[in-house]
């Protein structure tokens, strides 16, 4: 999936991110170029090849087929088409 470069965009949106949580499923997914471990300093915020490689992480990396897992309960949802069922079942 292609999405338009915004630069201010993800500025503006990076605070609200779990920097953590983001890294992980981007390299569960298979992202390339990696993101760094760490937070971006503002000098990163400044690098528009930072910037691409954060935007496409971020906009243009989706789980087509597969599952997602919940870290609390290790219940799996699938994923068919891009589009997960979450849905519980009667008594969950």
């Amino acid at each position: 999936m292609e999405a338009d470069f915004d630069a201010a965009f993800l500025r503006h949106i990076l605070p609200r991110l779990d920097w953590p949580a983001l890294v992980g499923g981007a390299a569960a997914l298979g992202a390339e170029p990696p993101l760094p471990a760490d937070p971006p300093t503002a000098d990163q915020l400044e690098d528009e090849a930072f910037l691409r490689t954060l935007h496409h992480a971020l906009l243009e990396v989706c789980l087509a087929e597969g599952a997602l897992i919940c870290p609390g309960s290790g219940r799996r949802f699938p994923v068919v088409k891009g589009v997960p069922n979450m849905l519980l079942n009667d008594g969950e």
